[in-house]
């Protein structure tokens, strides 16, 4: 896919994660997301909403609503 990042035109790829066994509030992404695209996040099949769920910088997400616990399932859909 290629996307305009605002200067260049630049080649993304679509990365989906599933991780689990996850306490707390922080999900560390195997990656970077492309500023700007779109980052969709799952907790345990329902989309969460940016800015009032969870927050993101970096790979780094942290979520404001819930806290984990072991058993949650938490989905990304992104690109980079």
């Amino acid at each position: 896919m290629i996307f305009y990042d605002g200067a260049d035109w630049i080649i993304i790829t679509p990365v989906k994660n599933t991780q689990t066994g996850i306490t707390g509030t922080l999900v560390i992404l195997p990656s970077t997301p492309v500023a700007d695209t779109i980052t969709d996040v799952y907790l345990n099949g329902s989309l969460q909403e940016l800015g009032h769920d969870y927050s993101i910088a970096g790979t780094v997400i942290t979520f404001t609503t819930t806290v984990l616990i072991s058993t949650d399932r938490i989905t990304t859909k992104y690109y980079t």
